[in-house]
C-alpha cells in the first residue's frame, strides 16, 4: 500500500485514477476528521468558484445594458427633461 500512496502511477501498474481513489481512502481511514473538513471545505470553494463566475456574468450582462438600452432610455429621459 505504501508504494501506491507514494510513487507515481505508472509504477504500481494502477491508473492515476485509481491511485487517487486509493489515497483519497487511505486518507479517509487514517485521519477522517481531517479528510471530512478538506472535503466540505473543497466543496465550499467550489461554490464560491461558481458564485464568482455568477457575478462576472452578471456584471458583464449589467455592462451591456448600461452601453445599450439603458444607455438610451437614459438619453430619452434627459431630452424629455429638456423638452419641459
Amino acid at each position: 500500500m505504501h508504494a501506491i500512496l507514494s510513487a507515481p502511477a505508472f509504477l504500481s501498474g494502477l491508473t492515476e485514477e485509481q491511485v487517487a481513489l486509493a489515497r483519497n481512502e487511505a486518507a479517509r481511514v487514517v485521519a477522517a476528521q481531517d479528510f471530512e473538513q478538506l472535503q466540505a471545505l473543497q466543496n465550499v470553494i467550489a461554490a464560491v468558484e461558481q458564485a464568482g463566475g455568477k457575478i462576472v456574468l452578471r456584471t458583464g450582462e449589467l455592462a451591456r445594458y448600461r452601453n445599450g438600452t439603458g444607455a438610451h432610455v437614459g438619453r430619452a429621459v434627459k431630452g424629455l427633461k429638456e423638452i419641459r
